[in-house]
């Protein structure tokens, strides 16, 4: 009898611990879901019979009962902080309360909820997941920032941006703003403007803020600073000075810019403009130049940054000052008593009235110089000479002057001259002459023969240009032949040379 009343005993227990085990049989229900703002929403409902209830949130995607079974869920009202149920499923409710507060959420989002009853015993987890468990979902408000930079890429000198902000929110509700220029410096304004104080590429945050509701967006903007514009003469390069000489004279410049910081990136360009006083002009990264006046010349170098492709470039200048002194010597300074003069009927007489000259020196092309001024010189036979003048001034400056001299032989007059050119030159038994073409036509021409001294050793008139000259009867030596016709008066030199 003992044993059956364990047997019966027993067999009670068991019964009643099966009961207790069964999942519940009523579902919650009544899900409301209020407060809904961007990032949290409150959610109440109507618990079931059951001991407990976890509640399942889905991140744009619906709550499965697929592995709800025999496990203790834990939970967290921060979205994303519970139990990973599934692909975006967390649970965030577990307890035996009938509201919460969800949080972390993202605005403009779709969350979908669904609420399971479930009983424990012993460490046995009953959930009841059979079909009408409660579910809901909710699309959280929306806060959109934005705004505008009227231009996004500025020089440093004289910038001035100004933000237009074009944010909204689902509600149509005021909002708060709070704008980060990237500088160090806020602004808490609908709309702003910012001057930077220094050059660089910045990130503008814009946040936007109401009840419940957060979120900020970025842009970029790029302040550029030129570069440190400076040049100097190239000291390598003997007598480059900032002072030089009119004769001669080069200035030869280089180019010494430096990049200021910050560092911008792979794109940064250069453009030079380099301008003189004088009317140069150059657009290398290096500059030389002539001067054509002398006195002070103004060199400036305008030199332009470009650090974004197809942004504005940025100049910075420097200019200096340059010194040409002035040329020893002009014309107006050199006398010369004759420019044509008879063989052996006289001397001509050279002189300069230069300031400050130091050392001349007199080039009379046929051989002669001379350092006196003035001076006197003779030539000892006809032609052109080209009488050169040298001089250097007390600043080491020099100069060269020329002017050409005639000396004629004694009977060939003054009158107007036509060039005049033979072949062969030298000849041994006739000459003709080359530039008859330039003569104007004439019925009678006068061809005269000089010695080199200037005696007149023949005179003949000819009809035709074109024929022959004999020159037989002359004797080896140098002569000139002078062509005559209507006041016009040509002659050259030749030499005869005998057998």
């Amino acid at each position: 009898m003992v044993l059956r009343r364990y047997f019966v005993f027993g067999f009670f227990l068991s019964f009643v611990f099966r009961l207790s085990a069964q999942p519940p049989t009523v579902h919650a229900s009544n899900i409301i879901i209020s407060n809904v703002y961007c990032h949290s929403f409150d959610v109440t409902w109507t618990s079931g019979n059951g001991q407990k209830r976890v509640v399942f949130a889905g991140e744009n995607a619906p709550v499965k009962t697929t592995n709800i079974y025999n496990s203790a869920f834990v939970a967290d009202d921060s979205f994303g902080g519970g139990f990973n149920l599934n692909i975006g499923v967390y649970a965030v409710y577990n307890g035996t309360g009938n509201s919460f507060k969800l949080r972390n959420l993202k605005n403009n989002t779709t969350y979908f909820l669904a609420i399971f009853e479930y009983n424990i015993n012993s460490g046995v987890y009953e959930y009841y997941t059979a079909s009408g468990y409660a579910t809901g979902s909710q699309l959280t408000e929306n806060i959109s920032p934005n705004f505008t930079i009227d231009d996004t890429y500025q020089c440093l000198a004289d910038n001035s941006y100004s933000f237009t902000n074009s944010s909204s929110n689902s509600r149509g509700e005021s909002m708060m703003y709070n704008w980060d220029f990237g500088d160090s410096t806020i602004d808490t304004t609908t709309n702003t403007a910012h001057v930077y104080s220094k050059g660089g590429i910045f990130k503008v945050a814009l946040t936007a803020s109401s009840p419940g509701c957060k979120a900020a967006i970025t842009k970029q903007d790029t302040v550029c600073v030129p570069f440190i514009t400076y040049f100097e003469l190239d000291n390598t390069i003997p007598g480059n000075d900032s002072v030089q000489c009119f004769t001669g004279n080069r200035f030869q410049l280089l180019n010494k810019f430096k990049y200021p910081p910050p560092i911008y990136g792979t794109w940064d360009r250069a453009k030079f403009s380099w301008s003189t006083s004088q009317g140069h002009k150059g657009s290398s990264l290096n500059f030389d130049f002539t001067a054509s006046q002398y006195g002070k010349i103004t060199v400036k170098l305008i030199q332009s940054r470009q650090v974004s492709k197809g942004g504005e470039f940025c100049a910075d200048s420097f200019q200096r000052d340059f010194y040409l002194l002035p040329p020893p010597l002009k014309d107006v300074d050199v006398n010369f008593s004759d420019t044509v003069l008879y063989l052996n009927q006289g001397a001509f007489t050279f002189s300069h009235n230069g300031n400050h000259i130091t050392n001349t020196t007199w080039i009379f092309d046929d051989g002669d110089t001379s350092h006196k001024n003035p001076v006197t010189h003779s030539y000892s036979s006809m032609g052109k000479y080209k009488v050169q003048l040298k001089v250097i001034d007390s600043m080491g400056c020099e100069d060269t002057l020329s002017k050409e001299v005639e000396v004629i032989v004694l009977g060939i007059a003054k009158m107007q001259s036509v060039k005049l050119s033979i072949y062969p030159n030298p000849a041994a038994e006739f000459i003709r002459i080359e530039s008859a073409n330039s003569w104007e036509q004439s019925s009678s021409y006068l061809l005269r023969i000089f010695s080199a001294s200037g005696a007149l050793i023949s005179e003949s008139e000819t009809s035709d240009l074109s024929h022959p000259v004999s020159i037989n009867h002359l004797t080896k030596g140098m002569y000139v032949l002078q062509l005559i016709s209507d006041g016009v008066s040509g002659y050259t030199q030749f030499a005869v040379v005998g057998e």
